[in-house]
């Protein structure tokens, strides 16, 4: 694996996240979400607010251009 293969899987979180909380995170710019299986069917717990149920993610930050 190289170097920079390596450091952008170290920047890349895998986090549980519910509509609302997806949108937040969506609509900041600072982040782009993957979703990680597209066949999920059993949904988990928010990561974020711990109250809502939704689906797996990639939260992958940004690199702002100058």
């Amino acid at each position: 694996m190289s170097r920079q293969k390596r450091q952008a899987a170290d920047r890349t979180s895998l986090i549980c996240l519910c509509p609302s909380c997806r949108d937040d995170f969506g609509s900041a710019g600072n982040y782009r979400l993957r979703r990680v299986n597209y066949q999920q069917k059993i949904k988990d717990n928010c990561t974020y607010c711990q109250k809502r149920m939704g689906y797996d993610y990639y939260v992958i930050p940004v690199r702002k251009q100058r």
